[in-house]
């Protein structure tokens, strides 16, 4: 998006290349949250204790998401 919140906001939808931007535009990249393309269900355990250990996912939500049994190692 550019100039956001003006009335010379333009908006694009998806991937985009070649845009012109201007001394003083304001450039605003908008993100999805990383819902992940899996169900949860199906997330293998040896990767959510690695994001438990990196300090990513915190062990209570770990169990609450996952529904699984974990203890944090640090």
């Amino acid at each position: 998006m550019i100039n956001p919140d003006t009335d010379r906001e333009k908006r694009f939808p998806g991937i985009v290349s070649n845009i012109i931007l201007y001394s003083g535009d304001i450039f605003r990249i908008e993100t999805g949250g990383g819902g992940g393309a899996f169900p949860a269900s199906e997330r293998s355990f040896e990767r959510i204790k690695n994001d438990v250990d990196d300090g990513v996912l915190s062990v209570s939500k770990a169990e609450s998401f996952y529904g699984i049994n974990i203890t944090d190692s640090n």
